[in-house]
């Protein structure tokens, strides 16, 4: 009797704040943060390159900040008026500099909630390959479309824009949480992964518009140069049986 009434008491809690609340502490509080949640999607938990890559992000931010951040992104970002300059290094270097702490913070969660699942499925040579090429391709895209080719373009979110396409198209009924807030009321709502990206483009197609028109300083052409690739690279996956 005591467990059936801790299940009501539980199925009421689900009612009232829409769909099921995520059951770790630090989903909760993403949550409250606007950001996305994963319910049940488990990787394999030896995705070393993902925690590699977000731990040489982490790196090299701090160095950055140590050495004069302003600094060295105008000596390391990608300038779409100066592509080959650093010996053409730029749109590398650009992926691990971030103009301050919200900025990584939130690449990195992106990467760390996504990647692992897509390096599972791609293996880590190809998942480098996926990063490599996405954000090349959207640092392309960005200069052949941002208006401002003078001024330097830094963040992983390229790259990790691709592996978010991939994600979301290699596991399309994944199921993702995000939290609504309107004052005192709260509702937590699921979907799945290709409803997501859905609604990511679109977001992404409103914010080129803000970029192209000089009104936004986010560079949703090169979000959307590196989904085109994270599409491109699901695409090609399904051909071979060793990530099918």
């Amino acid at each position: 009797l005591a467990l059936e009434q801790v299940k009501q008491i539980r199925t009421d809690a689900d009612r009232a704040t829409g769909d099921e609340m995520p059951s770790e502490a630090w989903q909760v509080a993403a949550g409250f943060l606007g950001m996305p949640v994963e319910y049940d999607n488990p990787s394999s938990g030896r995705t070393w390159l993902t925690w590699g890559v977000a731990a040489m992000c982490v790196l090299i931010f701090l160095g950055s900040l140590a050495a004069g951040l302003e600094k060295t992104i105008w000596g390391w970002g990608f300038i779409p008026a100066e592509p080959f300059r650093q010996f053409g290094l730029t749109s590398l270097t650009s992926f691990f500099l971030h103009g301050d702490w919200w900025h990584i913070l939130g690449n990195l969660y992106f990467l760390l909630i996504f990647g692992d699942n897509v390096e599972d499925a791609l293996r880590p040579k190809r998942f480098i390959l996926l990063l490599l090429a996405a954000t090349l391709v959207g640092d392309i895209l960005h200069a052949l479309g941002d208006p401002r080719s003078d001024i330097p373009c830094v963040g992983a979110s390229g790259g990790i824009s691709g592996v978010i396409a991939f994600y979301a198209c290699r596991f399309p009924r994944a199921r993702l949480g995000m939290l609504f807030r309107y004052f005192l009321y709260f509702r937590w709502f699921s979907f799945p992964a290709w409803g997501g990206l859905v609604m990511w483009g679109l977001l992404q197609a409103f914010l080129v518009y803000l970029q192209t028109q000089g009104y936004s300083n986010v560079s949703a052409l090169a979000h959307l140069g590196g989904a085109a690739v994270g599409v491109a690279f699901w695409w090609w996956s399904r051909k071979d049986p060793a990530t099918a």
